[in-house]
């Protein structure tokens, strides 16, 4: 408290300073007598200090502070007395007016320029009626500006040379015409068969989602495409089924293989072995079923693969 106490002292012996000197300041100023100047009553007569608020008033301004509020209610609209600079209404001393356009000025510069309009408009219009040689260059430039597209491409190398890259805010200078490529729909060959010697036996149109390969057996079954080992199916008295994920969605399958040399989660090599054709009774031919996927769609591998 005593703290506090010694701040407000000093701030109010501060003031009270700074009151002194104001008022000995107004003091030495020479004032003109009032049969000299009937004005000098309005002469500052100097200043009060309230020393419980610090508030520095002029003694000669007794008139109250008016609330804000309550004078916009009075005058709604103290913008209409701002075009009168010396006008005693409130907010009649502003220096800010509403500037209202000089339409006298405007019709004048529409009126020349629709006159500037109307003269090049006859004057082109003369000149296509013409039959002269300077009159047929002339309706050559106006034909020319008129139909032909404009050369960009110029335009940017030049704005390139100059200024050291195309603006980018002028998005026809960024386009550079590219050689169109042709898209083949088709899927691209594998560089692999599945079974080296083989020969169909049973068509995609006959099974409806592989065909049958008759092959030597024990002949090697190889991957045709590079892919992952997604499962491994054993089917009891045929062998085991293998099933790969390859890119783009597509899927191949090998049914009835033995001596399987992979396991789930492997990540093969087109041409890997996977295994070999099952040998069933003792019989020197096997099948093995060959199967293809397209975005989970059963396809036909003839489609795909060029089998002798």
């Amino acid at each position: 408290m005593n703290i506090k106490d010694g701040v407000k002292q000093r701030r109010q012996e501060r003031m009270k300073q700074i009151s002194q000197q104001q008022s000995a300041a107004l003091a030495d100023r020479p004032v003109k007598s009032k049969a000299s100047n009937p004005s000098a009553d309005i002469e500052l007569g100097g200043l009060q200090e309230d020393l419980g608020s610090g508030i520095l008033s002029f003694a000669g301004d007794s008139r109250p502070e008016l609330d804000p509020e309550e004078v916009w209610h009075l005058q709604p609209k103290p913008w209409q007395g701002w075009s009168q600079p010396n006008s005693g209404t409130q907010g009649g001393g502003s220096n800010f007016r509403d500037e209202e356009p000089n339409w006298r000025m405007t019709r004048r510069d529409i009126k020349w320029k629709l006159a500037a309009s109307a003269l090049i408009f006859a004057a082109v219009w003369g000149m296509f009626r013409l039959d002269m040689p300077w009159a047929k260059e002339g309706q050559r430039l106006v034909t020319d500006a008129l139909t032909e597209e404009m050369n960009f491409t110029a335009v940017a190398v030049w704005y390139n040379d100059h200024f050291a890259g195309s603006p980018a805010f002028i998005p026809i200078f960024g386009e550079q015409e590219q050689t169109a490529q042709r898209v083949v729909g088709a899927i691209k060959p594998p560089a692999y068969m599945p079974v080296e010697s083989g020969r169909i036996v049973r068509t995609f149109a006959e099974l409806h989602d592989g065909i049958e390969i008759a092959a030597a057996s024990g002949a090697v079954v190889r991957n045709i495409d590079t892919g992952r080992v997604l499962e491994l199916v054993k089917e009891p008295g045929s062998g085991t089924t293998v099933i790969l994920q390859h890119a783009n969605g597509r899927q191949t399958i090998y049914g009835k293989v033995d001596a399987i040399s992979v396991q789930p989660d492997d990540w093969v090599e087109a041409g890997t072995e996977i295994g070999k054709v099952a040998v069933h009774d003792g019989t020197e031919t096997g099948l093995l079923f060959f199967a293809m996927k397209d975005q989970g769609r059963f396809i036909n591998p003839t489609d795909v693969i060029a089998f002798d």
